[in-house]
């Protein structure tokens, strides 16, 4: 099923709470394209290993050097968007 509207909020509230580089203070919008890219990829079957490396795969692509979390904390990311998606099912 394709992500909602709702569902994408949560998505983007979840994303600009974690600020995994640290830009939410200065430009609060700049997650935008990420998180727009990041609902289009998703699925509210995946599983979070998908999550996860979609995540890390787009993130990457955007901020590059930039974007230096570890995988434990993607993880713990991911795990909060499949939560999302158990709320919407």
């Amino acid at each position: 099923m394709i992500i909602n509207a709702y569902v994408g909020d949560k998505i983007g509230e979840i994303i600009r709470d974690w600020d995994c580089i640290g830009i939410r203070i200065f430009s609060p919008d700049e997650y935008y394209d990420v998180i727009l890219h990041l609902c289009d990829e998703l699925s509210i079957s995946d599983t979070p290993t998908n999550v996860a490396r979609k995540i890390k795969r787009i993130f990457k692509q955007e901020f590059e050097d930039s974007f230096d979390v570890s995988d434990e904390e993607i993880k713990d990311t991911a795990s909060k968007i499949i939560e999302v998606f158990k709320e919407f099912q």
